[in-house]
């Protein structure tokens, strides 16, 4: 049955009761199991008795607590907000059965005007039932805040709170079965406004801060989709994508290549390293070309104890940081400026070009494969005309196209560009290192990313000279 409605209070939501109420005052009503409410026309309100507690030790640990109660389709929780203490939870709640702002929990109530020391509250209601709570330094302990329904009972609670707590203090009052509003037993809930933290608090299936933030996104999309620039045409979004990216006009047709000298720096900060320095052995060299700099790491690993990295700074050409990384394994650490050339499109005209049998790049990798372990190839990619690689890159995912072909960075048809087109292919090449000189020579227009070193180990390569490997990997420009 529901709990009846008068005129005064109309605006609350109903409690799922079982039991009759004995009081045109304040009404106590079965709630559910092990729960029962006081309700107080008057005030407009529900005092809960019988919450399930739990203890927490901060922030952290009450938000891991409240994030599993709400897994379980927990609704309704009271305790503090802040700071260590216990949490309170209103379990089998039925659906719609408390309204937000008018639940709160006798147990805190109790709790707040006891803030020093160890309290027990014992109420007797007719028929033998007991309500018990204890509380410690304001907060309500776990495994109270309980009905009983035996005086034994009660004492095997007194005695295990007072194991815990032997100053504990106890009060013991009966109940009357009418006229509860004015029974001195219920002092503590006469104050004229209720404790923050025995207010019960909805646990919300989805949290507010998620409700706003997918408001926010909504908002921003929506935003965007109203005053976004129009791209109906193929010529104004890519003149929007090249405004947005600062591309001067007597820059639009560049691409950006690592010239054979910066190839050749590495090699020669290469040969500042020693391959195995008293103690020590290099395992391998990795270099990384960035925006602006080359970023070479070495490791080296120790081969006999009592070396420490003290010695092998001590070898190292100076440039070269120490970085040590564990006991037995130390890195070092370089980085290069670089400065890439930047290739206009008049200029691919004189680049050597595969149209007939015995030139062009591909002849001259054919040429350098009797010097390499391994040359690998990719199918070509187009990249954009008349826009830097690094551009291109990023502007691929707007390249239009009507059947004919591709868009310029001017919204031009391909029909209307030069002949020459460009085309990316990947490439990795795995040499000795001695003949990395013919890498640095090619006649090739190379965008190399990496740039790596391994020291193959003495008994796998007798010759020292083949126990060092080099490994290159990085675009080349195919121009046809």
């Amino acid at each position: 049955m529901s709990l009846p409605r008068s005129r005064r209070d109309s605006d609350v939501d109903a409690i799922e009761t079982t039991t009759s109420v004995t009081d045109p005052g304040w009404t106590w009503h079965e709630y559910a199991p092990g729960c029962r409410v006081l309700h107080c026309p008057g005030k407009r309100q529900y005092w809960v008795f019988g919450l399930k507690w739990l203890p927490t030790v901060g922030a952290r640990s009450r938000k891991l607590l409240l994030r599993q109660l709400r897994r379980e389709r927990i609704r309704w929780w009271a305790g503090p907000q802040t700071g260590a203490g216990t949490v309170g939870f209103l379990p089998h709640a039925p659906k719609g059965s408390i309204r937000e702002a008018h639940g709160h929990s006798a147990a805190v109530q109790y709790a707040s005007q006891r803030p020093v020391g160890a309290h027990m509250l014992i109420l007797r209601l007719q028929g033998g039932r007991h309500w018990v709570v204890a509380v410690s330094e304001g907060n309500v302990l776990s495994q109270t805040d309980c009905w009983v329904d035996s005086q034994e009972q009660v004492q095997d609670i007194e005695s295990s709170i007072r194991q815990r707590f032997i100053n504990l203090q106890i009060d013991q009052h009966d109940l009357p079965e009418s006229d509860l509003s004015s029974a001195s037993a219920l002092d503590f809930l006469r104050n004229p406004r209720a404790d923050s933290r025995a207010t019960l608090r909805r646990l919300r299936t989805f949290p507010a801060k998620w409700i706003l933030l997918l408001a926010l996104v909504t908002l921003c999309l929506i935003a965007w989709v109203r005053w976004a620039p129009s791209v109906d045409g193929r010529g104004s979004h890519r003149e929007s994508a090249h405004h947005q990216l600062h591309i001067p006009p007597n820059e639009k047709a560049v691409i950006e290549l690592i010239t054979p000298a910066d190839v050749s720096r590495v090699a020669q900060i290469w040969n500042g390293l020693p391959v195995d320095p008293p103690g020590w052995l290099l395992e391998r060299v990795f270099c990384d070309w960035g925006l602006r700099t080359v970023d070479c790491r070495a490791i080296y690993s120790r081969q006999a104890p009592g070396v420490t990295n003290l010695h092998l700074s001590s070898v190292v050409e100076a440039g070269w940081q120490i970085v040590p990384s564990s006991i037995d394994r130390t890195e070092a650490v370089r980085s290069l400026p670089y400065r890439p050339r930047r290739l206009r499109h008049d200029e691919l005209s004189s680049q050597p070009v595969e149209k007939e049998a015995g030139s062009g790049w591909l002849t001259s990798l054919q040429d350098l494969s009797a010097f390499t372990y391994s040359i690998e190839l990719s199918q070509p990619v187009p990249v954009i005309d008349l826009i830097s690689a690094n551009v291109a890159d990023e502007l691929g995912s707007h390249s239009q196209t009507d059947g004919t072909g591709a868009y310029d960075g001017d919204g031009r048809p391909a029909s209307s560009l030069p002949a020459q087109r460009l085309q990316r292919r990947m490439i990795r090449l795995s040499l000795p290192l001695r003949h990395l000189s013919r890498v640095e020579s090619l006649p090739v227009l190379v965008r190399w990313k990496s740039m790596h070193l391994e020291v193959l180990s003495p008994s796998l390569e007798q010759s020292r000279t083949t126990r060092l490997r080099a490994y290159l990997e990085g675009d080349l420009i195919d121009v046809s």
